[in-house]
């Protein structure tokens, strides 16, 4: 069994969206033995992309988690965790981040096993 987990951070909506399409794309490509290093690889190069952009000033920032379980060359799990940072939001803000990421994750993931 395999799990590639990815932390970083998206700072607003537009970044969020960006970050679906991306994981989208990545599971486009063949199950074959170098798919899971490819995807880590995509998903590398975009998170950092998406980090740069994003104002470290800002006070809204995600968290952002992606984790992908393999086992036998098939997919099994994934997950993609949104969460507000504690260091930059206040608790209030932090828990409606918390209920949009699950209602996120959930269209997310039914997208995906469809």
């Amino acid at each position: 069994m395999m799990i590639v987990t990815i932390f970083f951070l998206v700072r607003e909506t537009s970044d969020q969206d960006a970050l679906e399409r991306i994981v989208e794309a990545a599971f486009k490509v063949p199950d074959d033995g170098s798919a899971v290093s490819y995807l880590r690889k995509v998903l590398l190069r975009s998170a950092f992309e998406i980090a740069r952009r994003a104002d470290i000033a800002e006070a809204n920032y995600k968290r952002v988690k992606l984790e992908i379980e393999k086992k036998d060359d098939e997919l099994k799990r994934v997950r993609l965790q949104l969460t507000a940072s504690k260091k930059h939001v206040r608790w209030a803000t932090e828990a409606r981040g918390r209920a949009e990421a699950a209602a996120r994750l959930a269209a997310f993931t039914n997208k995906i096993y469809q």
